[in-house]
């Protein structure tokens, strides 16, 4: 949830003055877009990888600080919870070779923490929703010593004037929940995707994007269970939207967290246009610092959860550049299957913003947000609206017309066809033709094992023996190790 900050209680001239510099910082760029002064070559891509930390039991276990001390490495941050850590991976340009270098790093670095955590006597689980998390795990007294983070819960809570969130998802089974914080939102562990594209490409990627996300949302699937109930294939979305917004009732202010109400027409810049105009501040921690270092702009960008958000970055040179924060994934299964979920979404909003036809010309935007949330929670079997009104399988989709365009993406950027292959006709797609997600393994493998006393535990353990191995998660067997 972004950077450190220095306070956690803030005043009226807090706001006045963050108000003020949020404006001219937002001028400027607008300048700069007018100008289109951006960055214009190549693309690029990174990534955030958020992990649970458990013990020998397979229990979270709040060793955040622990770890990290361990690890000595920059690369690894806090996140929101004790029990969770954050791998931030460097940029690689889309090129030749780049399946490959990615796939180095995301393993190296995995291995890594992988290794930390079994020298602490703990293991490393990348999992949408740990299974064994409890209520008790989600309090206060598991949360980050990071001042952002306590900042965060009470200006949310304030908002929404000490209200607790209302967690009420339906799916398989059905939870209803009051939580009275913000640390619910901890359940949440993501594999966040951060593409930068050449300037000119900016608003088709943003709306790519949009239709990126119905593919991911089911394909990277890996989060079914909360609290024991069995609930979307992607319970991280509704989870998500409804523990962190300080907007009690869906009147008034627009919901901070969400898939958007419409689709880019001539600049990314809206989106920014609409932060100002429909969120108020979040966090008003201002800095006497140069309107070009964008810290205000950046701030309170950050504090607005869209499932695709736009940012504005720099270059070595110090250049700014457009990317696209695509948060739709679930972490893990395994190193494997996120750098080919990684490749699969930059090849897909690359192709679908190099191809000739325009999606938004034929898809309302509202069809495509509501495919969305069907997607996550049905996840590949689902039939979502397409063109001229009708429905299409998901699976269908993706195995006929997306797995190529992502595979044709990557090559326009100098990929070989061979590379690709390797990631989308060997990972993606027995994935989705068998439909065995991280969501689907849970679920099968609870049937199995639908006599154990401890079965979420178990169920966590048996997750970490078969992530160790390495091997894809079509591939994982059902078995207690």
């Amino acid at each position: 949830m972004g950077l450190e900050i220095n306070q956690i209680q803030f005043m009226s001239n807090d706001y006045e003055l963050f108000q003020q510099r949020l404006e001219t910082e937002t001028d400027l760029v607008r300048s700069w877009f007018k100008d289109k002064n951006f960055c214009s070559e190549g693309a690029s891509l990174g990534y955030e990888l958020e992990f649970c930390l458990v013990d020998h039991e397979g229990q979270p276990s709040p060793i955040n600080s622990w770890f990290l001390q361990n690890a000595k490495d920059p690369h690894f941050v806090p996140e929101l919870s004790r029990f969770n850590v954050e791998l931030n991976g460097d940029p690689a340009k889309v090129e030749k070779g780049v399946c490959e270098s990615l796939h180095r790093q995301v393993f190296q670095h995995w291995k890594k923490a992988q290794d930390c955590a079994e020298s602490l006597k703990h293991h490393l689980v990348g999992v949408g929703i740990l299974p064994s998390l409890t209520e008790e795990s989600v309090q206060m007294n598991h949360l980050s010593a990071f001042q952002r983070y306590e900042a965060l819960n009470r200006q949310i809570l304030s908002l929404r004037g000490g209200k607790p969130f209302d967690i009420n998802i339906n799916g398989h089974q059905s939870l209803k929940h009051q939580h009275p914080n913000l640390m619910l939102a901890a359940a949440n562990t993501s594999l966040q995707i951060h593409l930068k594209v050449p300037y000119e490409l900016s608003v088709k990627a943003m709306n790519a994007s949009y239709f990126a996300s119905v593919a991911m949302v089911a394909l990277a699937a890996n989060s079914p269970l909360l609290f024991g109930k069995d609930l979307w294939a992607e319970t991280r979305i509704p989870l998500f939207e409804q523990s962190v917004d300080p907007v009690v009732r869906r009147s008034g202010p627009r919901q901070r967290t969400g898939f958007g109400i419409g689709y880019v027409k001539d600049s990314v810049l809206e989106l920014f246009e609409e932060n100002i105009k429909d969120f108020p501040i979040l966090l008003p921690t201002h800095k006497d610092s140069d309107a070009e270092k964008l810290h205000h702009l950046n701030m309170h960008n950050g504090t607005i959860w869209r499932w695709n958000r736009p940012i504005i970055g720099f270059e070595k040179d110090g250049r700014p550049h457009v990317r696209l924060e695509h948060r739709v994934p679930s972490s893990g299964p395994t190193a494997l299957d996120s750098t080919a979920n990684i490749l699969f979404l930059a090849g897909l909003v690359l192709g679908l913003a190099h191809a000739p036809e325009d999606l938004t010309k034929e898809i309302d935007f509202e069809d495509i947000s509501q495919s969305f949330y069907l997607a996550a929670r049905e996840g590949l079997s689902a039939k979502i609206k397409w063109k001229n009104g009708r429905r299409r399988p998901l699976r269908d989709l993706i195995l006929e017309d997306w797995l190529p365009r992502a595979q044709w993406g990557l090559t326009l950027y100098g990929e070989s066809m061979g590379n690709t292959k390797v990631w989308m006709r060997d990972i993606i797609e027995p994935r989705v033709r068998n439909g065995l997600t991280g969501s689907e393994w849970q679920r099968q493998w609870l049937r199995y094992h639908s006599d154990k006393k401890h079965r979420l535990q178990d169920l966590v353990l048996s997750y970490v023996h078969q992530q160790s191995t390495g091997k894809p998660v079509h591939e994982w067997n059902f078995g207690l190790s």
